[in-house]
């Protein structure tokens, strides 16, 4: 068997730089690459090769002449998440409670010193999966203190309480926050 690693954050730097390079890119390859490789925590090579190739599509549908940051973004999220669902409504109620829910999750995660900082935070549907997420940068450690830990079970929960805060009730939708807690304990 050949096990391979995922590549830290340098060798993800490197990895963009080689597709990026290939692109018609109109931002600085070396800034562009640096923050990909930063907002990457987790991903393969092929996951990375992917998401070049998502943003050459996005690029070509949109008829741009460049591929851009954004769009490099938005195939970061199309790769992880699935393409926005155009066709999937919520109600405004829902939308509402969504947006409480992932808003909890970035409030907790700015304030408490132990979790990354919010850096993208949605209430776009992609899917009946994924209603809206937020998403904190990502550190390429191996081991957390239980000072860490914490305040990523904390932020975990931040969705669910700010739910039962600001709309006098909760829902399922952080019912995948609540595996994550739980694989995390």
């Amino acid at each position: 068997k050949i096990r391979f690693e995922l590549p830290e954050k340098n060798d993800r730097v490197e990895i963009f730089k080689y597709y990026l390079e290939k692109m018609t890119i109109e931002e600085d390859i070396d800034e562009l690459s640096k923050e990909l490789g930063k907002v990457s925590t987790g991903f393969s090579c092929a996951d990375i090769a992917n998401i070049c190739n998502e943003a050459s599509i996005l690029s070509v549908r949109k008829k741009t002449k460049y591929v851009t940051e954004k769009i490099l973004k938005d195939s970061i999220d199309n790769v992880i998440l699935g393409p926005e669902k155009d066709s999937f409504r919520l109600t405004d109620d829902e939308r509402r409670i969504v947006a409480y829910h992932e808003s909890g999750h970035a409030l907790i995660s700015y304030f408490f010193e132990h979790v990354n900082s919010p850096i993208k935070v949605s209430i776009m549907p992609r899917g009946a999966s994924a209603l809206g997420f937020s998403q904190s940068e990502s550190k390429d450690t191996k081991l957390y203190s239980k000072e860490e830990l914490r305040d990523r079970m904390a932020t975990l929960l931040g969705g669910r309480i700010a739910e039962e805060l600001f709309c006098d009730d909760v829902t399922t939708g952080a019912s995948d926050d609540i595996e994550k807690l739980t694989k995390l304990c």
